[in-house]
């Protein structure tokens, strides 16, 4: 398969069995079985080739780490107590987000529905940086090399929660985003890198007396 295939369809599609769980009450852990039977089905009984084990890692794991980012990303937009445009925006980029969640919640009549909006919702802290370049790749150390390829890319980067203070709370109280996008250049895509790395549980090993997490 393509490079894109294996490494986001599979997890963006493990994503959506994973969210299936979460949107419907499951916690963290309990959600995983939805990616991995989800995964196994479509391996077993969707396709005309044989199982790839491959595959089944590609959409369990990697449909883990992005269904659990998306679905605190889609908190993180969603005010269950915000009235007019200012709801409608928010259920709808929630949705374009998580579209397993803003299914759920628009067949329940949450989308409209004013309630309190669960604490858990909001990170205890959120950072977001984004930079805008140009860069040239070459064979050679000449700057006029006809062979050289020029690009403008964004970069960007979240960081989710205190990376230090929260890594022993929930599954994914803290993760971390980076990405890039450049124009197209020769066989070059546009998506070049995209990676998620969130923590799953943590123990301290010692604590000074003057330590002090922030």
């Amino acid at each position: 398969n393509k490079f894109n295939n294996n490494q986001f369809a599979h997890p963006y599609h493990g994503s959506l069995y994973f969210n299936a769980g979460r949107a419907n009450g499951y916690n963290f852990w309990e959600s995983i079985p939805w990616a991995f039977g989800g995964s196994l089905m479509w391996e077993l009984f969707g396709e005309v080739w044989a199982p790839s084990p491959n595959d089944l890692a590609n959409t369990t794991l990697g449909g883990i780490t992005l269904g659990e980012m998306l679905f605190r990303f889609s908190s993180l937009t969603l005010d269950n107590e915000a009235t007019g445009s200012d709801r409608v925006v928010r259920e709808v980029g929630a949705g374009l987000m998580n579209p397993i969640r803003g299914f759920n919640r628009l067949i329940r009549g949450e989308t409209g529905r004013i309630s309190e909006t669960p604490p858990d919702w909001r990170p205890s802290r959120i950072q977001a940086s984004m930079d805008v370049g140009y860069r040239r790749f070459s064979s050679s150390a000449s700057l006029d090399d006809p062979s050289a390829l020029d690009q403008t890319f964004v970069q960007f980067s979240v960081f989710y929660g205190r990376q230090l203070a929260d890594v022993g709370d929930k599954p994914f109280s803290a993760f971390q985003v980076f990405g890039r996008v450049a124009s197209r250049t020769g066989n070059t895509n546009a998506l070049q890198e995209l990676r998620v790395r969130g923590t799953l549980a943590a123990k301290p090993l010692a604590e000074g007396s003057s330590s002090r997490l922030a």
